[in-house]
């Protein structure tokens, strides 16, 4: 079984602080699942190390960050 998902790009700002993201940080995506799809959110440093570690995401990865 084949499913679409559409997942948006990288922001540009932390999902939870809302602290742009500056050349060269470090930040973590994760992957919510919700309903049929997929949330992501993109979070600094800050916010991943003070996130509620009970709710688990469906997937996470590190970065750095790279302006467009």
């Amino acid at each position: 079984m084949q499913a679409d998902w559409e997942i948006k790009s990288r922001a540009h700002v932390c999902a939870r602080t809302g602290r742009e993201f500056q050349p060269g940080d470090t930040f973590f995506t994760l992957l919510i699942r919700e309903g049929e799809g997929f949330r992501r959110e993109d979070l600094c440093e800050e916010a991943w190390e003070s996130r509620n570690e009970n709710i688990l995401p469906f997937s996470f990865w590190r970065s750095k960050y790279e302006p467009p």
